[in-house]
């Protein structure tokens, strides 16, 4: 064998050792990058958590239950319990909250799960990704998970340690500018949602994730860890209840049968389902940016309904008296008060390509149903800001789904929700250009990218503020900075 042909392999060897090595040295010894990030509160959940004495009530949930809860109105209503919110994410996954909160559930506490209804939510599910942000700092959680979701982490290992070494050779860890960062929680772990004033969603709902209420949208293995976790916490001597989550009545499926889904699932529980469903259906004017997050009113509302459910099972008859508020009425837009981000990128609108486009006129608003022949035919193309001086605001599923021509398609700021599957079978589709100057401004669900490859193009400032967006981090390794 040749010399450079044994130094190539003898180099080659080397950095193969070496890269795992590496790989260790970027996530456990860097600092931590994530702190202020919105996984960044979940480390300070597990904390407050594990210190903090005497009887307590437990909320356990996705963000549906950091965005639901209003704590102190829980400790006026029992003034002898301690209120906990261990709502964090949906996408981390239900069970890995039951797993993080089940070491620190004590005698004489009580635990109400209250995931949202949803079949990602009411599964088994678990990201790693997002694991390793909340753990970022904090390692010693990763103990408490079940063996299960090693694979996931093993997995997304090298993409955290790369991203952190990348943050960190920048000098800028990420810093979120909404309200999905870890500021926005208070003492309790509740969202401060003062900024949150109204609901913010095009037609008051996001339609990319529906809400049913059957059998089909409950996984059995979830039943079964949901089981062991209320069997393990009662053996304790802690109480398990189980409550729904907050759900936009816009946003449920019409053939809900939502009281013989109560019935199956208080069947298949070792916990009491405490209060009504019903009340837990509310309208879209106490929603915020998604079909499960209230906004500062909504929360009083929901809160309300909760200690009543919990007095109930308590069988404490003392009133509650909480004063409802109004009803705030919709925004109309993104802006936050003093936010005239929206506003700034009207000047930049580009309507060249509305000829590329058909549509419909319905409830004021310009619909698109399709591209003409002049589109069909082109392999770049913008979305209108407008048609014919009817707004426009969302991009329909069927739009561009099946266009093997399309290579390049430009999202204005005026497109408020993506639908899923809008580029189904767009095999030739490099490039989804966003212009938005913030994630939150744009809706979209989990299936954006199915059937394509194209990668999400931001302004390089805001790739970051995407690859961390509640809804945009799905996309997190498509997205691309220019």
């Amino acid at each position: 064998m040749k010399l450079n042909q044994r130094l190539l392999i003898f180099t080659t060897s080397l950095l193969l050792l070496l890269l795992p090595l590496a790989l260790c040295f970027c996530a456990f010894f860097l600092p931590p990058q994530y702190e202020e990030s919105f996984m960044g509160e979940l480390k300070y959940k597990c904390d407050r958590l594990n210190k903090t004495e005497g009887n307590r009530i437990i909320f356990v949930g996705g963000s549906g239950a950091a965005f639901g809860i209003d704590s102190t109105l829980v400790e006026e209503a029992f003034p002898n319990q301690k209120a906990v919110n261990f709502g964090m994410y949906a996408a981390l996954g239900t069970t890995a909250m039951l797993d993080l909160s089940a070491p620190d559930v004590r005698e004489g506490d009580i635990v109400v799960v209250m995931p949202e209804q949803d079949p990602q939510t009411l599964s088994c599910h678990f990201s790693g990704e997002y694991m390793w942000q909340g753990a970022d700092g904090a390692f010693h959680l990763l103990f408490k998970l079940d063996r299960d979701c090693l694979n996931s982490m093993l997995g997304q290992f090298p993409y955290f340690a790369a991203r952190k070494c990348s943050y960190v050779l920048s000098g800028q860890s990420p810093q979120p500018d909404n309200v999905y960062r870890r500021s926005s929680f208070n003492e309790y772990g509740d969202i401060d949602l003062s900024a949150c004033s109204a609901n913010i969603m095009p037609d008051g709902y996001d339609a990319n994730t529906p809400i049913r209420f059957d059998e089909d949208v409950l996984s059995d293995d979830f039943i079964k860890r949901l089981n062991q976790y209320v069997d393990t916490l009662s053996r304790r001597g802690a109480t398990v209840w189980y409550y729904f989550c907050p759900i936009n009545d816009l946003a449920v499926a019409n053939d809900a049968d939502i009281d013989a889904y109560y019935d199956y699932l208080q069947s298949r529980l070792h916990c009491q389902i405490i209060g009504n469903p019903h009340d837990c259906v509310m309208e879209s004017g106490w929603f915020y940016d998604t079909n499960f997050h209230l906004n500062n009113s909504g929360k009083i509302v929901y809160t309300r309904n909760l200690i009543r459910a919990i007095k109930t099972a308590l069988g404490d008859s003392t009133p509650t008296r909480i004063a409802l508020p109004q009803m705030p009425s919709p925004s109309g837009g993104f802006n936050a008060p003093g936010d005239n981000s929206v506003a700034d990128s009207a000047s930049q609108e580009n309507d060249t390509d509305k000829n590329c486009f058909t549509w419909e006129i319905k409830d004021g608003a310009a619909i698109l149903t399709g591209l003409s022949e002049e589109g069909l035919g082109r392999e770049e193309l913008t979305i209108p800001a407008d048609m014919d001086g009817y707004p426009l605001n969302r991009l329909p599923a069927d739009v561009f789904a099946g266009n093997t021509v399309l290579r390049v398609v430009t999202i204005q700021e005026n497109i408020r929700a993506i639908d899923d599957y809008a580029f189904a079978g767009c095999n030739a589709l490099e490039t989804i250009r966003m212009l938005h100057v913030s994630p939150q401004h744009c809706l979209v669900g989990q299936h954006l990218l199915d059937e394509t490859n194209a990668a999400l193009v931001v302004d390089a400032d805001l790739q970051t503020q995407y690859i961390l967006s509640y809804t945009w981090s799905t996309y997190a390794k498509q997205i691309r900075g220019e």
